[in-house]
């Protein structure tokens, strides 16, 4: 299970703008399919605050919010900086697709 102690890469990353999500195309499939969805909004959750979600309560949560559906990553914290963009800090080293979103300028960082 994930937990802050997963957390080893402290690296300040911009949120993705678009995401893979998990979704029904029609009602009568019940088969998953998945898509890429522009991201239209994000909610950021602290720790304790997001009981319903996929992921462990002890961690903060973040929430991207596309047309097909929601794709949840859990993180050691979350802000938005200077340029109003979602930052995300704290992952684990592992995570390949975390690794690929870009790091936030240093001067841009809190």
């Amino acid at each position: 299970m994930l937990d802050s102690s997963s957390f080893d890469d402290h690296s300040h990353r911009y949120a993705p703008t678009r995401v893979v999500v998990n979704y029904r195309d029609n009602t009568e499939s019940h088969n998953p399919a998945f898509a890429w969805a522009e991201v239209q909004g994000y909610i950021v959750y602290p720790p304790n605050q997001h009981g319903a979600s996929p992921i462990d309560n002890e961690i903060t949560a973040v929430k991207a919010i596309t047309p097909l559906g929601v794709r949840w990553y859990g993180c050691e914290r979350a802000y938005i900086n200077a340029e109003l963009k979602l930052v995300v800090v704290g992952h684990n080293s592992d995570d390949e697709v975390r690794r690929r979103w870009p790091v936030v300028d240093p001067k841009l960082q809190a």
